[in-house]
């Protein structure tokens, strides 16, 4: 034992625990018992045994009062004798008897350094957006607005203008955006989408489409698709395409921001309310009432409980499920947003800000497509007069409001009112905004469907041609005002007999229209009910009922309440009639004029004849089906 205690050297008291026990329950304890206490033992208290142990005496304590002053330490949480010199070990003794302090202090010294980067970071984004800043009004003072002085007029380049246009400026300002930021990406985004920004408040939707592309392909490549300044080139370009008539293309763009801001920023932040409504939007503009009414509705209950009643997010949403109702000829519903919408836009911006003059139509718009003319009129005619004043007798609003009065005129049979004014629209129209502008097409759209419901072919086909020819070049070739004219100039030919010109034109406005605005907006059903009356007026019944089958049953789907579905269901039992299935063509007849009998206070004055030509189907029915007495009937009702 003594030549063990002299020359062995000792193990640590930590490794020395050991636990036994019979039963698992007491194993778990013991284990736990053993494991916290070979943690006591372990650093401290090992060195401390240790070093009593020492078997060179010049390295043991020298008395047993140095043992117990060791111990003392240990239970201060001093740094004891025994312990090794380094030091992480005497710093951690040191942190362990002044944690408060020292916590204080690491605190200080983080917001300290939290301090310095922030400021740093701040600094830097300044400087970015000082930089930013000075470049882009740089480009602007110099790139723009001075090429109507007399240095830039006189440049070997540009062309002397001393009237220069904003449009002629941002033409040239456009051309000169490029390799003059090679190394500022950022800076040649921002000054793109400004000028993006001001070609689509000119109507000048093509040329910010290609500005927008170029922000956005910018903004990818340096910030990411998640960016807000990403997002925010994402939605513009969107917009650029949206005004174009190109749905399909704006759709997706539309619903991946949408997807970012919900997953980064939730359901109920502005940001995303903002991309819920611009999707809901293109959602209507396809006829896509389904999926754009809930969109919508969850929108607006969102906006008014978050962002109030009277704010421009919550107006904007309120205003398009209004769109969607009317377009689902949900009139009354679509009446009470309207009146809120127009009070809201009154309260927050005036009678004569041109947001309300745009409520304000459309409120005259729904009572319009009601057969409330007396209450349509005076919105119509208040619109005009404060446009007038405010924005100017050529403003596109103000000849908006004209060409909507002039249609009203021309549904309750006022032509000459409605000639004159849609005469007056188009000449100024033309000198102003020119021949492609979307005011010019519209005009030329409702003064050529004026002739047409009169009757006079000759004036309306020219009419039609012209609108379809600048709507092609200056919209794109399946803008819904193209497809418009193109439907418009269908409708001549059919009614001048041309019928293969008329079907041939209709096959081509249908599949664009299904694929734009979707199977079953409104204006495709009428497509597909004006393909189906042309071919039952080449006696091809079979092939005109099946088209107008399909028609049919796009109305109960979409729009079961339209006057127009009857008028479909009564063209159908026309077809049936040729096919001699006489029982199947009476039960449509029947249910064909009378849907449109109740509805008649929405028809126009020149769509009130479909109404007398649905009655002469029933004589023509009832002749073929031998039943004299009944054609009889019918013809004393007309």
């Amino acid at each position: 034992m003594l030549q063990r205690i002299r020359e062995e050297e000792p193990t640590h008291p930590s490794s020395r625990v050991r636990g036994s026990a019979t039963s698992a329950t007491v194993a778990a304890e013991r284990r736990s018992e053993v494991s916290r206490l070979r943690k006591l033992l372990r650093s401290e208290l090992d060195w401390i045994v240790m070093k009593a142990l020492e078997k060179d005496r010049a390295r043991r304590y020298e008395t047993v009062n140095g043992l117990a002053r060791d111990l003392e330490r240990y239970l201060a949480g001093e740094v004891v004798e025994a312990g090794p010199p380094s030091t992480t070990y005497r710093l951690r003794k040191f942190a362990g008897r002044h944690r408060l302090g020292l916590a204080m202090a690491a605190t200080v010294t983080v917001l300290l350094v939290a301090g310095v980067i922030v400021s740093t970071w701040m600094a830097i984004r300044a400087n970015r957006a000082e930089a930013e800043g000075r470049a882009i009004n740089e480009f602007l003072r110099d790139d723009v607005l001075a090429q109507a002085g007399a240095s830039a007029q006189a440049r070997p380049d540009t062309n002397p203008d001393p009237d220069l246009k904003v449009r002629t400026a941002l033409d040239r300002a456009a051309a000169r955006i490029e390799g003059k930021f090679p190394n500022q990406p950022m800076i040649e985004a921002s000054i793109r989408q400004t000028i993006g920004n001001a070609y689509e408040d000119l109507g000048l939707f093509a040329e910010a489409q290609r500005q927008d592309e170029r922000a956005l392909e910018l903004r990818r490549r340096e910030l990411g698709d998640g960016h807000p300044d990403t997002l925010a080139s994402m939605i513009r370009l969107g917009f650029a395409l949206e005004r174009q008539g190109a749905y399909a293309n704006a759709e997706p763009l539309f619903l991946k921001a949408l997807a970012i801001r919900q997953s980064t920023l939730g359901d109920t932040h502005a940001d995303t309310l903002v991309s819920m409504n611009a999707l809901g939007a293109i959602y209507e503009r396809q006829g896509k009432f389904l999926q754009a009414e809930p969109l919508l509705a969850k929108a607006l209950e969102a906006g008014q409980r978050l962002l109030g009643e009277d704010a421009s997010t919550t107006l904007s949403i309120r205003n398009n499920l209004l769109a969607v109702y009317y377009g689902e000829g949900k009139l009354a519903q679509a009446e009470p947003l309207a009146v809120q919408l127009l009070e809201s836009r009154r309260r927050v911006l005036g009678e004569e800000h041109p947001n309300t003059l745009t409520s304000l139509q459309n409120l005259a718009g729904i009572y319009h497509a009601q057969g409330k003319y007396a209450q349509a009129e005076p919105l119509y005619v208040r619109a005009i007069e404060v446009s007038r004043r405010t924005l100017g007798a050529e403003h596109a609003t103000t000849l908006l409001a004209i060409s909507n009065l002039a249609e009203l005129y021309g549904a309750e049979g006022k032509t000459a009112e409605s000639q004159s004014m849609f005469l007056n629209v188009l000449e100024v129209a033309r000198r102003t905004l020119g021949e492609e502008h979307r005011r010019t097409v519209f005009a030329t759209i409702g003064l050529a469907t004026l002739y047409a419901n009169q009757a006079k072919y000759t004036e309306a086909e020219p009419l039609f041609s012209s609108a379809l020819a600048a709507s092609s070049r200056g919209l794109g070739t399946e803008h819904p005002f193209t497809l418009d004219s193109k439907a418009g100039l269908a409708n001549v030919y059919r009614a001048q007999r041309k019928y293969s010109a008329s079907e041939a034109l209709y096959t081509e406005i249908l599949d664009a229209r299904r694929r734009v605005q979707g199977a079953n907006h409104s204006a495709t059903l009428a497509t597909l009910t004006q393909l189906g009356r042309v071919k039952l007026q080449q006696r091809r019944f079979a092939d005109a009922g099946a088209t107008l089958r399909d028609a049919l049953q796009g109305y109960e789907q979409a729009l079961p309440d339209a006057w127009e579905r009857y008028d479909c269901e009564s063209l159908l039992g026309e077809s049936l009639t040729g096919e001699k299935l006489f029982s199947e063509a009476e039960m449509h007849l029947l249910s064909g004029i009378d849907g449109m009998r109740q509805r008649v206070a929405l028809m126009s004055v020149a769509d009130r004849a479909k109404l007398q030509d649905a009655a002469n189907r029933l004589v023509s029915l009832y002749r073929e089906w031998g039943k004299p007495e009944k054609a009889a009937e019918w013809l004393r009702k007309l």
